[in-house]
């Protein structure tokens, strides 16, 4: 392993706050800085960093061998991915080392390398994107990823995760609940077309008018800062609720910056996707009225590790996050959590 971590220059905020004062916050914890500035950077270390990569080996049925221009959410959802998985086989309170190898966190990570060999890597999520209207190279937004993860994770038998989108912003706790329940099936192969296909799927981001909602759960006290989250077990599934939502119409309204930033206070919360028109970003925190962010915009080559067992994996972490206004952010996002179960109702978000 590599003993540092990478950074990026193309913050997009202008004004970022001063990173060594006042009262951060990164998916469920809370940090008082400067006192708590390290433990803070080491957290934001530890989150796995997905980028654009070149030279990786072509997706099936194309050339293309470099993901720069049109992979940028996808990426962004990697992360978000990743984090979910972090959580649910590491806990939230695992911390990346760069001088020791974690086998746990290895099998995590190879998860998203560039081959079609990994569950959620970049061609898999590609090839389920034709099937979603998206051809191979074009852009995806938040709800083509999320759909693509819930085709993808039916394949994944390790975390047999329930990946459940939200579509036209309703969320039935009881469904969800019944998905859970089931047993993970699995099957053998993965089917993808690589016709584009006629119909496409409805897209929450798309509509006209302002819709608000309000997720109320009981705290998951198992996922705490230094607790494993609950693995799967013969009742219950772990669950990735995805909600695509729009904020705003043609810019993000203030009035849910809030409800927005409460997200981020959730020990649920695996970050949102979200961003400026055509640059997603994952956010995964929040310091005062800006969004703490990890940006996908930077391309490295791919890895080809020969052992899966040792990736080298220093340019999967980055030093320095991104800070971004909230009210500077593109109103379409996709907020999302997980937990073993959850519990609530959905109202207004205010």
């Amino acid at each position: 392993m590599a003993a540092s971590t990478l950074s990026y220059d193309n913050v997009m905020s202008s004004g970022s706050p001063d990173p060594s004062t006042g009262s951060v916050v990164v998916l469920g914890c809370q940090y008082q800085l400067p006192q708590d500035y390290a433990a803070y950077m080491k957290d934001v270390q530890s989150r796995i960093w997905c980028t654009y990569r070149k030279n990786f080996k072509a997706i099936s049925g194309s050339q293309i061998t470099c993901d720069a221009g049109w992979g940028c959410c996808v990426r962004s959802g990697q992360m978000l991915l990743a984090q979910a998985i972090v959580s649910k086989q590491l806990g939230r309170g695992w911390r990346w080392s760069p001088t020791k190898e974690d086998p746990v966190y290895m099998k995590v990570l190879s998860l998203f390398l560039d081959t079609s060999a990994s569950d959620y890597s970049l061609h898999l999520i590609a090839l389920q994107g034709v099937d979603l209207g998206r051809p191979l190279g074009t852009w995806f937004g938040p709800n083509n990823v999320a759909q693509a993860f819930k085709k993808l994770a039916v394949h994944d038998t390790w975390n047999q995760l329930v990946v459940h989108v939200a579509m036209d912003m309703l969320v039935v706790m009881d469904d969800i609940v019944a998905e859970c329940r089931q047993p993970h099936r699995c099957a053998h192969d993965i089917e993808v077309t690589l016709e584009p296909s006629t119909s496409s799927s409805s897209s929450t981001a798309s509509h006209d008018h302002i819709v608000t909602m309000q997720l109320h759960m009981r705290k998951n006290t198992q996922a705490s800062n230094n607790q494993k989250m609950p693995s799967p077990t013969d009742n219950t599934r772990s669950i990735l609720l995805l909600i695509p939502l729009r904020l705003g119409q043609d810019h993000f309204n203030m009035q849910y910056s809030e409800g927005l930033k409460a997200c981020f206070d959730l020990p649920q919360c695996v970050g949102i996707i979200g961003g400026k028109p055509r640059h997603a970003l994952w956010f995964f925190g929040y310091k005062g009225d800006h969004l703490v962010f990890f940006d996908p915009h930077t391309t490295q080559q791919t890895l080809r590790p020969a052992d899966l067992c040792h990736i080298p994996d220093a340019s999967y972490h980055c030093h320095t996050p991104g800070y971004i206004r909230i009210n500077e952010m593109d109103p379409s996002v996709a907020v999302v959590t997980d937990s073993n179960i959850l519990y609530g109702s959905v109202s207004s978000l205010n």
